[in-house]
């Protein structure tokens, strides 16, 4: 059921629920099936309860409450919902397809056996951390943040879900320098955290106390809003039950992630050749000022020759005359004006001139591009 607008209204979202179940409507929507059913709480809008599909399904037809109008004075909205178009294939749908077949489901066991050597080692260090536990402040160690008492259970889920992530070909590590256990997905790293719900006590007036509430959340670092990125427990629902969907979720946050970079890569790309053709552009400008220069310059000297060349005639002409005195001597001071002439002259050697303004090639690095490649750094 496709849906050209980004809003419903009460009796579009009534229509909705129960024309298939919430699980199915729920992600078509961008949401969990808690958040819809939050909406439908605060619209007043009635739902299907418990085993209402199955008894469907099984030829039973369970009455369907009418949508009643808001009593008054209550404020009618539209929920306003993100479109998310069906995943045809990829990456994303094909881990999606996997982890719903039942024989591929995660379970965690009461006794898990022998822990993965990585969760070995986070329950090493959560144990060193027993004395800033007892103060009721646990530190977090590669992501995980909980009390002595749900300490077992969030090794078990770690266990189950590291092996389960390895038997889908992604190897987990435990980054020690920014304390965090990452999930290498198809060449991304993606962040975990497995937290504790803490809530504050008021254990006498004016002094509180953080208790532990048993509540584990299982997490994906960073943040997208178009993104499930928080497995918590819930009335009904348990981290453990939500494994596979967790895997899902790694996935597309690493498809996001790689399509971000791939976004950035472009960008820097055409900012590269952005700059690059801005430089090549001022070196033309450059040239194209040195060569006016050079003209400008040539034709002065040129005409500057002509008239030292056509001074130099005149002198000639006048000590040739009967009465003239041309002698040996001014014979040298012609020579030498001659020479001075000549290397005036910009004509007397022409090849000079066409070597001069000949096109000169582009240079195979500039500077804007050195300053480029020294200071671009790949970023992940």
């Amino acid at each position: 059921m496709a849906h050209a607008r980004e809003e419903l209204t009460r009796e579009e979202l009534y229509d909705l629920v129960w024309s298939e179940p919430m699980s199915t409507v729920a992600p078509r929507l961008g949401i969990s099936d808690a958040a819809l059913g939050k909406i439908c709480r605060r619209l007043r809008v009635p739902r299907p309860g418990v085993g209402y599909w199955q008894r469907k399904e099984a030829g039973k037809r369970d009455p369907r409450p009418r949508l009643r109008p808001l009593p008054a004075g209550t404020e009618e909205w539209e929920f306003r919902w993100r479109p998310r178009l069906p995943e045809a294939a990829g990456p994303v749908a094909e881990q999606r397809l996997f982890e719903s077949n039942n024989e591929n489901r995660i379970t965690v066991p009461e006794r898990p056996g022998r822990y993965h050597p990585l969760v070995q080692q986070i329950r090493v260090a959560l144990e060193s951390q027993e004395d800033a536990d007892r103060a009721g402040k646990p530190v977090p160690c590669f992501g995980i943040e909980v009390s002595r008492k749900s300490r077992q259970r969030a090794l078990r889920i770690m266990d189950s879900l590291i092996k389960a992530l390895e038997s889908r070909r992604m190897s987990v590590s435990l980054d020690r320098a920014r304390n965090r256990t990452l999930v290498d997905v198809r060449g991304v790293a993606v962040g975990i955290q497995l937290e504790e719900r803490f809530k504050q006590a008021e254990v006498r007036p004016g002094r509180w106390k953080r208790v532990e509430t048993g509540q584990l959340a299982l997490k994906i670092d960073g943040w997208n809003r178009d993104l499930r990125q928080t497995w918590a427990d819930g009335k009904k629902q348990r981290v453990e039950n939500c494994l596979n969907s967790f895997v899902v979720g790694l996935v597309a946050s690493a498809e996001i992630r790689r399509e971000r970079e791939r976004k950035t890569q472009e960008r820097e790309r055409e900012e590269r050749e952005r700059r690059l053709r801005a430089e090549e552009e001022r070196r033309q400008e450059r040239l194209e000022q040195k060569r006016v220069a050079e003209i400008r310059q040539q034709a002065a000297d040129w005409e500057e020759a002509e008239r030292l060349r056509a001074y130099a005639a005149a002198v000639r002409s006048a000590l040739a005359e009967p009465d003239g005195l041309l002698g040996p001597s001014s014979q040298a001071w012609f020579e030498w004006a001659e020479e001075y002439i000549s290397r005036l002259d910009p004509l007397v050697d022409p090849p000079a001139i066409a070597l001069k303004w000949r096109e000169e090639p582009a240079p195979e690095t500039t500077p804007e591009k050195q300053r480029w490649d020294a200071g671009h750094v790949r970023r992940w």
